[in-house]
């Protein structure tokens, strides 16, 4: 293994000027983003649901096929008022693999988290992962999607429509993907997406939740502010979660371009596909025929006898050449010091398997096509050095 490091610093390619990091980064330009600052100062209002954040709700709800949208400071506190919207009360099924977002959702509400397994592959649950982790007092599964495909969540509310359950779609990696002409959001489940800098709709920062319930959209306007709260509603707390009217400046924008940076998107995410895809040892994470996706992420599993390598072997080296890896973003949340007295003695199996294979490669705004080429490259060349 030293052998292959030094040869990995001999041969540094310097192809990467800056380094390269996870996300999607697609922001206005300089003058697009004058524009912006130029309208908010034109209109003399900058948060408290101005007329651009009511824009940018109004346009979403359309776009997506919805009744409902509330825009929020985030999307932990969007799902953070939606849990408190429902009366949730006892305990929350959540993936054991997920953003940590979704747990401290859960505990802010006062509501206690059961960590359920996942595909080992796709990293996504299903009934039967759900089944094994139900109690008495579960209140709530929140069913998250990953990477581009879309958990069974008909399914899924179907069967937490039988057993007297909530059901709530974490989807932030999927804003703008349909399944089978369906927008993810459009299908009638209570639906949470965010809009950080790795997001392919962005606002900075920001989320929302896509309801058609009446009642509960309007409990979440009341949680978030008594500013575009619209009808009146008792609510047990109150919370400033805001949407500002530069975040929705930023939004509308961003809902302009998309498709322009979908297809960029899928067009690295096809040019990473073509260079490993047969590689012994690498598995492309496949996304469903089913769904027209965003292609905002390429993940890859390592097998690590087959490839001759670990993923983390494969993470020193691209952090060497400048490509940006955060290992974090694929930890099992029971291994966090935070959330570890919430895990019982249940195996995780999948989850933890995902986490020790499980490698993302860079796609968005800053990856051109000439670079995926190269990145793609130094993943396959690896491969051949570690067999030498």
């Amino acid at each position: 293994m030293e052998e292959i490091y030094k040869a990995m610093n001999d041969s540094k390619t310097d192809i990467i000027v800056s380094p390269l990091s996870i996300g999607q980064m697609y922001y206005p330009s300089d003058e697009e983003l004058a524009d912006i600052v130029n309208t908010i100062y034109a209109n003399r209002y900058y948060t408290n649901h101005g007329p651009l954040a009511i824009e940018f709700e109004k346009t979403l709800s359309s776009y997506l096929g919805a009744k409902h949208v509330v825009a929020s400071t985030n999307a932990t506190l969007g799902l953070m008022m939606t849990l408190i919207g429902l009366g949730a009360s006892g305990s929350v099924i959540v993936p054991s693999f997920c953003a940590a977002g979704v747990v401290e959702a859960v505990v802010w509400s006062g509501l206690t988290p059961v960590f359920c397994d996942v595909d080992e592959n796709t990293g996504l649950i299903s009934v039967d992962t759900i089944t094994r982790v139900l109690r008495d007092d579960t209140c709530t599964i929140i069913a998250v999607s990953l990477w581009g495909n879309i958990c069974g969540i008909n399914e899924i509310s179907l069967f937490a429509k039988k057993t007297g359950m909530e059901v709530i779609h974490f989807a932030v990696d999927s804003f703008g993907n349909s399944v089978n002409g369906k927008k993810v959001g459009g299908d009638g489940v209570t639906t949470v997406f965010s809009f950080d800098s790795s997001k392919i709709l962005s606002c900075y920062r920001g989320g929302c939740v896509v309801t058609n319930d009446d009642m509960l959209a309007s409990k979440i306007r009341n949680i978030r502010s008594s500013y575009g709260a619209g009808s009146f509603v008792n609510v047990p707390v109150t919370a400033n979660g805001r949407f500002s009217e530069f975040q929705a400046a930023v939004g509308l924008w961003s809902l302009n371009n998309l498709e322009k940076h979908r297809l960029h998107n899928k067009r690295i995410y096809e040019i990473y596909t073509k260079l490993l895809v047969h590689l012994d040892g690498i598995t492309v994470s496949k996304i469903d025929d089913s769904i027209n996706s965003n292609y905002q992420y390429f993940v890859v599993t390592i097998d690590s006898k087959r490839y001759g390598l670990t993923g983390n072997d494969i993470q020193i080296y691209l952090d060497n050449e400048g490509i940006l890896i955060n290992p974090d973003c694929c930890l099992p949340l029971r291994r966090s010091n935070v959330f570890t007295k919430f895990h019982d003695s249940l195996d995780l199996h999948g989850a933890e398997v995902l986490h020790e294979k499980c490698l993302q490669l860079p796609i968005g705004s800053q990856i051109t096509h000439n670079v995926a080429n190269k990145i793609g490259t130094l993943v396959k060349d690896l491969k051949t050095r570690a067999e030498l």
